[in-house]
């Protein structure tokens, strides 16, 4: 039953992100969908007992939706419950990331102060390399972490990270040489 609902949810999401595919969506706004979908999803959430993997599925992208909605303080509570709750799962690298996303936008709105943000980004960027050290968000992780120790003014660790988002990054990244120019910039090392 988790999945036929997880089923329903998952059309009204996809719809938000794509009006466009049927000319008659286009009249509904894609937050109308987001809001559809959570309301799907949050009958999986609490319902339902647990089921593998939707309940799990259900939060993860309820978060998203919320994140859509600008509703980023609960958007957090859902990713965290993911991080918390299924650090294995499929999309929890996704959720830990997008924590530091959220608490981003929540600074950036005046919905924290940048005091109650700046721990959370940067704790939420470091458990994306700490817990999921080979997932595709690691080096955008390093280059957040880079941004922020050059904000509170410690270049040394700045450069420590720049590195090593060099070092992990595939050949054909585009950002490397943006990446490398900084690094002379700052008078790092780069590889």
């Amino acid at each position: 039953m988790a999945q036929t609902i997880f089923t329903l949810g998952e059309e009204y999401y996809n719809k938000a992100l794509n009006p466009q595919g049927n000319a008659n969506l286009l009249q509904t706004k894609p937050k109308e969908y987001y809001q559809k979908a959570l309301t799907v999803w949050e009958r999986i959430i609490t319902q339902l007992p647990f089921s593998e993997p939707y309940t799990a599925h259900a939060y993860c992208f309820s978060a998203a939706c919320y994140r859509e909605l600008g509703r980023y303080e609960k958007a957090v509570e859902y990713f965290q419950k993911v991080v918390d709750s299924w650090p294995d799962y499929e999309y929890a690298w996704s959720a830990q990331c997008l924590i530091g996303e959220c608490y981003e936008e929540l600074r950036n709105s005046g919905g924290i102060s940048k005091a109650e943000a700046e721990p959370e980004i940067e704790g939420a960027y470091q458990a994306v390399i700490d817990n999921y050290p080979d997932c595709s968000l690691v080096g955008y992780a390093y280059l957040k972490l880079s941004d922020i120790y050059l904000q509170k003014g410690d270049r040394d660790e700045a450069i420590v990270y720049f590195e090593l988002f060099l070092e992990t990054a595939e050949p054909a990244d585009p950002r490397i040489d943006a990446i490398k120019t900084r690094l002379e910039q700052l008078g790092g090392q780069t590889r």
